[in-house]
Formats: structure tokens, C-alpha cells, sequence
């Protein structure tokens, strides 16, 4: 079942299945995959030994791997009720962009009239994931807070008040491509939630960054990580 648009929020668009003189139409296997900036499917024809593989090395605006691969199939069994491919990847192209201006919109009418209980510098520090090897640098400047992605200068963004001891982020369409950002367009990728230890000291921070996994991730502040053998981080994406 094709999405209309990347994010998981944008309604579904069933493709249906129709062969030409065949009821139950022809069997075919399907498999799909997924990463920034490269998306795929393949579709196996066992009856005709056909196979159709679609690779696309972009971030398109809509399923293009996906319905690629479904047109030719379409064309190659003669379905007699075809999709509409063209007008299904001008309403995904529509409602991508349309995420994106809503976003902000959605984060400003979430955020919390309440304050966060400590001075800045207090959450500034590495947050390190459970076995050490990953990490969220947050820092403080005249300007407030930001914080980067493995203390990396090109995945760095500004944390805005989001409410008591919680700060909000968010990248422009430009900016999230540029950075190899997958577009999980909700408030709640976009927020972060401090912690501290009953003492006023700030100890953990938590991001749900994955809309499948709602308990989010859970790090901890760390001086040094927890293998101090491990010299260069890993990569930045999670």
C-alpha cells in the first residue's frame, strides 16, 4: 500500500489489483526498502520469470520506487483497472510540501506557557545512548541553546523553549535534504525532554524519534562514554 508523500502522518492510497481476464489476477512478490536519499522495490513475476527492480538514489516527494514499479507491472500483466500514477505523485508533491509548512505552525501551537526550572548551561553536555557509542552534544551560548547530532558542526540546530524542562527543534525542507535528515514531520520527533536526578542536576535527555517507538530514546549524561576506545563516533543518522 503505496504513501501519498514520505512522513507516516499522509494518508494511505491503495493501489487495487485488477488483471485482465484473470479474477484473482497473477501472483506477484513484492518487497520494498528504504533509506535517506536512496528508496527501492522489487517485484517478482514467478509465472513469467519477470523481475522488476526500481532503484532511486534521491529523496523524492512521493512513493516513486514504489509506483515505478507498479506501473511496469501494470503495463506487463494489462491490468484493466489501471492507477493513476501521474495524479497520485502530484497529490503526494502537494501534500509533502504542505507537511513541511505545517510543521512549525504545529510546533508553536503545541508548545507549553511553562518554563524550564534550571539556568541554560545546567542541560548544556554529551547525552550518550546505553552502550556509549553515540551521542547528542548540547551547548550553551549568548544565544541561548543548540545542539548538534556527534558534536557535528553540519547536523547542529537550535533549541527553542518548548515547556518545563522540555526544548522544541525543527529543520526547513532544504535544511533536513542537506543534512541527510529523514522527514518524520511531527512535533514529536522534534522535541526533547531533560531529566535530572531529584538534586536539580540535568542527567537525562529523551527523544522519541521514531513515531513507532513512543517510549523514545532514552540517553544519559556522560562525561566520557562508556567506551573510551571508541574514538570516532558513528554515523550521525540514526
Amino acid at each position: 500500500m503505496p504513501l501519498v508523500g514520505q512522513s507516516s502522518k499522509t494518508k494511505e492510497v491503495e493501489a487495487e489489483v485488477e488483471a485482465e481476464g484473470q479474477p484473482k489476477g497473477p501472483t506477484v512478490w513484492y518487497h520494498n526498502g528504504s533509506l535517506v536519499g536512496f528508496f527501492s522495490s522489487v517485484h517478482i513475476l514467478p509465472e513469467t520469470g519477470t523481475i522488476i527492480v526500481v532503484l532511486v538514489n534521491s529523496s523524492p516527494k512521493s512513493d516513486a520506487a514504489d509506483w515505478t514499479g507498479q506501473f511496469l507491472v501494470e503495463e506487463m500483466i494489462r491490468w484493466s483497472k489501471k492507477n493513476d500514477f501521474l495524479a497520485l505523485a502530484k497529490t503526494s508533491a502537494e501534500a509533502y510540501d504542505d507537511m513541511w509548512v505545517r510543521l512549525p505552525l504545529d510546533i508553536a501551537k503545541a508548545r507549553s506557557p511553562g518554563k524550564h526550572t534550571q539556568p541554560l548551561s545546567v542541560y548544556a553536555g554529551r547525552y550518550y545512548n546505553k552502550i556509549g557509542n553515540w551521542f547528542i552534544e548540547v551547548v550553551h551560548d549568548s544565544d541561548g541553546l543548540e545542539f548538534s547530532f556527534q558534536g557535528r558542526a553540519t547536523q547542529t540546530n537550535r533549541l527553542e523553549p518548548f515547556g518545563t524542562d522540555v526544548f522544541s527543534w525543527s529543520l526547513t525542507e532544504a535544511e533536513s535534504r542537506a543534512r541527510g535528515r529523514w522527514p518524520d514531520l511531527d512535533v514529536s520527533t522534534s522535541v526533547f525532554y531533560f531529566g535530572d536526578d531529584g538534586h536539580g542536576n540535568v542527567t537525562t535527555l529523551r527523544w522519541e524519534h521514531e513515531l513507532d517507538l513512543p517510549e523514545g530514546k532514552h540517553l544519559s549524561r556522560r562525561q566520557v562514554p562508556l567506551h573510551p576506545k571508541i574514538e570516532k563516533p558513528t554515523m550521525s543518522y540514526i
